[in-house]
């Protein structure tokens, strides 16, 4: 895909002196900028071996123990 960008002036002079220190093309750090904003604002998933994990054999599921619980004394919300 191709994106047309339009930055003033101060802000792309900045962007190719960086992109310059660090050897690196202008459409390089873009791209990388891209990413690291798409990591941070699209909703995040559980990784797969959280996602599929079914709990340990020798460590009782939690909710084994919920008849144990005392109930709350009152609402704390009323």
């Amino acid at each position: 895909m191709q994106i047309h960008l339009q930055l003033d002036r101060h802000t792309a002079a900045q962007l190719s002196r960086a992109a310059k220190n660090q050897t690196e093309q202008v459409e390089n750090v873009i791209t990388r900028a891209v990413h690291e904003w798409l990591e941070r604002n699209i909703l995040a998933q559980w990784p797969k071996q959280v996602q599929c994990f079914k709990g340990m054999s020798d460590i009782p599921l939690f909710e084994s123990s919920r008849d144990k619980l005392s109930p709350p004394r009152e609402d704390p919300l009323a």
